[in-house]
Formats: C-alpha cells, sequence, structure tokens
C-alpha cells in the first residue's frame, strides 16, 4: 500500500501550561511548560529550576532574575521546562521548595530523587506528540539551589544535557554518596558550564565558606567551583576576559567574563564574575531586592554562551 507523504510539523499553541504531572520514584511530581509564539521543528529545551524556598510559579512572574530565562525563550524558540522541587515535609507541590543537589550538611535538606525527576522531564520533552525535541539540546539552568541541583544534573546525567548554566552557586564540599561516585567517574561525559557569582553575597560566599548564615553546608569557592569543572571538561587556557559595559554606574557593580575552551567533545566553561553582586541574578529589567548588577540580562548571557553546544 501507497504511503502519502508525513504531515508537515505544526507548531503547538503557544503559552504556558501549568501544573502537569510525572510519576517519579512513586511520588507526583508538577512542572509548568512555556511554549514561546512559532516553537520549530528540533527546538532547544531549557529545564528551568527555581531556588531554595521557592516555587515553579515564582520563577518566571516577573520578580526575578530568572525571568529573563521567558523573554530568552521568546526570542530563541526554546521550549521552558520549570519544575517544582519539595518541600520540607516532602509535600511535591509546596510553595516552598527545595532540590535535592548533593549537599550531605545541609540542615532540612530534601531528599528528593530530582536527579530521576530532570531525567523523566527530559524523557516527557523528547516524547510529548505535540512538539519535535532535539535530543542533543538539552540544558538545565537555575540559581542558588537550583544552581547547584543544575552542576549535579551535569555530573549525573552528563550523558543527556548538553550544557548547565548556574547562577549564584558553587559546588557543595560534602557531597551524599552518588555525587560522590559521579565525581570519581574515570571518564565522565562533557558537559559546559555556565557561571555566574557575585563578590558580595552573603548567602553563597564567593570565597567558599557555609551557605545561608551557618544552615546550609559549606561550599567551594566560585574560583574552585570553575576549576573543578574545566578539569572535568579538560578545557584550556581561558580567552581574553570579556569586561561588559558599566551600563548602571549606580548599582556599584560591574561584571567580568572568562571563557575556557577546546575541552572534551567541544566543551567549554564559562566564568563571570560580578563585582558588587549579592544573592541576585544580574538583569537590566527584572529587579530584586538586595545588591544586583543591572549591566547584563544574564539569562540571554547564558544562552549565548549555551546556545551552540550540543551533547
Amino acid at each position: 500500500m501507497l504511503q502519502g507523504p508525513p504531515a508537515a510539523y505544526t507548531p503547538p499553541a503557544p503559552g504556558l501550561r501549568s501544573d502537569n504531572t510525572l510519576s517519579v520514584s512513586g511520588t507526583t511530581r508538577y512542572f509548568d511548560y512555556y511554549v514561546p509564539p512559532a516553537l520549530p521543528e528540533d527546538a532547544p529545551v531549557v529545564i528551568l529550576l527555581h531556588g531554595g524556598t521557592r516555587n515553579k510559579t515564582s520563577l518566571i512572574d516577573g520578580t526575578t532574575g530568572s525571568s529573563g530565562w521567558r523573554s530568552v525563550a521568546e526570542s530563541e524558540a526554546i521550549l521552558l521546562v520549570v519544575p517544582n522541587g519539595t518541600g520540607a515535609d516532602g509535600d511535591p507541590n509546596a510553595v516552598s521548595a527545595s532540590w535535592n543537589d548533593c549537599r550531605s550538611d545541609q540542615v532540612s535538606g530534601s531528599s528528593a530523587d530530582d536527579v530521576a525527576f530532570i531525567a523523566a522531564l527530559i524523557d516527557w520533552a523528547l516524547n510529548e506528540p505535540s512538539f519535535v525535541i532535539n535530543a542533543d539540546r538539552i540544558y538545565v539552568a537555575g540559581a542558588s539551589n537550583g544552581g547547584m541541583m543544575s552542576y549535579r544534573a551535569a555530573l549525573e546525567l552528563g550523558d543527556r544535557i548538553a550544557g548547565i548554566a548556574a547562577f549564584i552557586a558553587n559546588n557543595p564540599v560534602n557531597l551524599d554518596p552518588s555525587c560522590e561516585a559521579a565525581v570519581r567517574e574515570a571518564s565522565p561525559a562533557p558537559v559546559s558550564v555556565f557561571i555566574c557569582n557575585g563578590t558580595a553575597d552573603v548567602l553563597m560566599p564567593f570565597n567558599g565558606g557555609t551557605v545561608a548564615l551557618g544552615n546550609g553546608g559549606e561550599v567551594a569557592s566560585s574560583l574552585d567551583t570553575r576549576e573543578f569543572w574545566r578539569a572535568r571538561n579538560a578545557t584550556s587556557q581561558p580567552l581574553l576576559p570579556v569586561v561588559y559595559p558599566d551600563i548602571d554606574p549606580t548599582d556599584d557593580s560591574t561584571v567580568v567574563g572568562a571563557d575556557y575552551v577546546g575541552g572534551a567533545g567541544g566543551a567549554a566553561v564559562s566564568w563571570l564574575t560580578v563585582f558588587g553582586g549579592g544573592h541576585t541574578m544580574p538583569s537590566l529589567v527584572f529587579f530584586s531586592s538586595g545588591a544586583q548588577n543591572r549591566d547584563i540580562e544574564s539569562a540571554a548571557v547564558a544562552w549565548e554562551f549555551l546556545q551552540d553546544k550540543r551533547r
């Protein structure tokens, strides 16, 4: 019997789809996803992780620097997937939620299987019939606890993720057994890593130490975090530093970046230092309380780094 030509791809209707669910390790997990106008075939995916004590709804509502990811999704035709962590009581739809991000020494840390959750979200995106996703262009991004969970995703799901962007987040020092095993892996899958930290961050100390005024465990310095990922990806010495224009001199903050390229499989590391920046993502339009740089739209800068990375 003769077969006709394959049906033409029809982009799904744009908009935010809220409170979708997946069963992960016996628990119902919740996520939203945002479809930009004219999502193309072979589209990239960014899985966007909220910070600790926050939730999926608060992430792209225009109140934090993370809201910039929605604008990036629209301008760059990205499927944006926004999952919810779990509450202190294990509630998977908690308003005050967090991620199980490798720290073995934080007080009241999450014990949820969030690596399995991210893997399930990747499977869902690849198999959802209403759009067609590029399996080689899957990325994870997050701030604070979400940034640390992005590092964990790079450690344990490196065979499925092309790159991550971690804001106001350093590597943990005291790891749980699963993360320790991933760190010791002899031939890890290369994952490009974008890091953006503020020198005046009192919650995620730039020079390393205890997180959240002593309650969040111990983290490495931003420099040591960079060097870990450089070594894991076998990158070269940096290209020339990038000094971003001081667009808003009233914010008492500037941004300098350095890119490390030539890593295994084309992997790279980008390291942005936000001088005078606090526990906030830099943004031109999405303003947060505290010391915030207003010279760059950090989600857009992260995507500029990630967009050509492939698994």
